[in-house]
């Protein structure tokens, strides 16, 4: 018996389901690695901690810097992700006509993709050099921050709780509180 071979999709191809209808605008998919995936719904805890989190690196980062929720990110041939957040410079978003492919923040707002988010996402973002990455674990109310970026992931995982004083973020007025609350 012979086994059925998958298919790895390229950006080329992905793009090309946009333009004949098959994918569209409002479809709530990403390509990672080859395979099309539906992105996790979006609960009131994850819109919540989106927000919050919007705010604070919208102020965090000044002149120079745009914060892009829930747009694409170039990474190869066959990936191209949405994470929450993107931190990109002014340059490199002026850099092409394209999504940008360098950024110096890449966020996932995590609570049913957690899995996902810790595993497959922070290979995939180490791999392609992202200097910093972060998971908010809303299911323990958590900040998981990846830095050193390797072939495999990334060299330094540190994670932090909403009272922790070297967290890089106000994190109890981003995660729920009873999230936080489990720290």
């Amino acid at each position: 018996m012979e086994l059925a071979q998958s298919h790895r999709f390229s950006r080329q191809e992905y793009y090309q389901m946009l333009e004949v209808g098959i994918l569209t605008e409002d479809s709530r998919v990403e390509l990672i690695e080859g395979e099309i995936l539906a992105l996790a719904a979006q609960n009131r805890r994850h819109a919540y901690a989106t927000t919050k989190l919007n705010r604070l690196l919208m102020n965090g980062y000044g002149d120079g810097y745009h914060v892009r929720v829930q747009l694409p990110i170039q990474i190869d041939d066959y990936s191209e992700p949405e994470p929450d957040f993107a931190v990109v410079s002014d340059a490199q978003l002026e850099a092409s006509g394209e999504h940008p492919c360098e950024a110096i923040l890449l966020v996932e707002v995590a609570d049913t993709s957690l899995a996902f988010d810790r595993i497959k996402k922070a290979r995939l973002y180490g791999r392609a050099g992202f200097p910093e990455y972060w998971v908010a674990n809303l299911r323990e109310g958590t900040l998981i921050v990846h830095t050193q970026p390797t072939e495999s992931g990334y060299q330094k995982v540190e994670t932090f709780c909403a009272s922790d004083p070297n967290c890089p973020v106000a994190l109890g007025s981003v995660l729920a509180p009873q999230a936080a609350a489990n720290c």
